[in-house]
């Protein structure tokens, strides 16, 4: 829907152009338009990403739910008292991409996670993507290669991407290979020696990282989702299905769907759990499978697949496992399979926006549902 501003008259050190592009009526400000430059004024700057808000699909559904205001998320954000140390700050499509560290009480050792913040969070908390990654990533990969923040920048959500695992815990072995350890943490709480002290994925990426988020950045609170690349699909996955509540909507891109039977799952699982069997826990078609029922809470789940990929062909994603799980208890997954496509950033790339699309729908759904009961018990 169009959104009409009446705009102040405009400074006089403002060029003619820049002073006609203000002053028009905008029916959706896009993060590829112009910014208007140093002349303009504080209060032109909030009407335009006022119209930036309101064209943004998750806005148009009230998360008064979810969040009281964006004043106290802003005193979050600028609080001499955060617990997250700001490393960088980069401008992308009308809002930020911002790295930080924190000391991390699941992992025992400072982690880091880089951000993306919409131009919908100057003005109000935004719900949260969480986008966890793949064997040997960091928090970079998908920020700097993954071609989300344009998508998230038109809908008004934020995305965070988590580290992969501890780095520098000095537990032996963890630097040996490229599939067990530091940028291989499997998204799994360890409880064999030596890991457990350290690789606890699972409680970081469920509970504590969005609780930081919650209380440091412009998030709404318990207003989230989550997605994934390979292991971070596998992640993905099952951190939605342990905790169906917790999450709006979870998709995938190329996941490890049944690792307990897979490669890669039987060497992580047998270090930090002690065994492929006790990997079932977090295995994802078997979580599914053992559910007996399909999830309410996700009428679909996306995947993402390419036909060209060599992980595929080994037998390390097992897509086929998930799909088998889920007709078996009625549950609806979309595998969209793509001749050509491999297991690159180029494929991420390449359906990134249809996830975010995706999220940002069902973000916007939660929202209103929690509005309109809280009216209810209002009432």
């Amino acid at each position: 829907q169009p959104y009409a501003l009446t705009q102040p008259a405009p400074p006089r050190n403002m060029s003619s152009a820049m002073a006609a592009s203000c002053s028009r009526i905008f029916t959706r400000i896009s993060p590829t338009q112009p910014i208007p430059g140093a002349g303009t004024t504080k209060l032109m700057m909030r009407q335009i990403t006022t119209a930036a808000v309101r064209a943004s699909p998750v806005h148009r559904a009230p998360v008064s739910a979810f969040a009281s205001s964006a004043a106290s998320a802003s005193a979050a954000d600028s609080s001499p008292a955060s617990s997250i140390e700001l490393k960088s700050s980069n401008v992308a499509f009308g809002g930020e991409v911002r790295k930080y560290t924190h000391a991390s009480t699941s992992t025992g050792g400072n982690m880091t996670f880089s951000v993306y913040l919409p131009p919908a969070a100057k003005l109000a908390p935004v719900p949260v993507i969480y986008y966890l990654s793949g064997l040997t990533c960091t928090d970079d990969n998908a920020a700097q290669k993954g071609g989300a923040f344009k998508a998230c920048a038109e809908a008004g959500v934020m995305m965070v991407f988590p580290d992969t695992s501890p780095r520098g815990a000095g537990v032996a072995g963890e630097d040996a290979s490229y599939d067990l350890g530091t940028g291989a943490g499997f998204y799994v709480d360890a409880t064999a020696a030596p890991w457990s002290d350290h690789y606890n994925m699972y409680t970081y990426i469920t509970t504590e990282l969005p609780a930081l988020v919650e209380a440091s950045l412009p998030a709404a609170p318990g207003l989230k989702s989550i997605t994934g690349h390979s292991m971070g699909g596998h992640g993905a996955l099952v951190a939605a299905f342990k905790n169906p509540d917790a999450y709006a909507a979870v998709s995938a891109f190329a996941p490890i769907c049944n690792p307990s039977l897979s490669p890669w799952g039987e060497k992580a699982f047998g270090a930090y759990l002690g065994s492929a069997t006790a990997g079932k826990a977090f295995d994802a078609a078997e979580l599914l499978r053992a559910r007996g029922s399909a999830f309410q809470q996700f009428p679909d789940i996306l995947i993402d697949q390419g036909l060209d990929d060599e992980f595929l062909v080994s037998q390390q994603l097992r897509p086929e496992a998930l799909e088998a799980a889920a007709a078996s208890v009625g549950q609806k997954v979309s595998v969209r399979r793509h001749p050509g496509m491999d297991h690159s950033y180029f494929f991420i790339a390449s359906f990134m926006e249809d996830h975010v699309k995706f999220h940002a729908k069902a973000l916007a759904a939660k929202a209103a549902a929690a509005t309109a009961a809280a009216a209810a018990a209002n009432v």
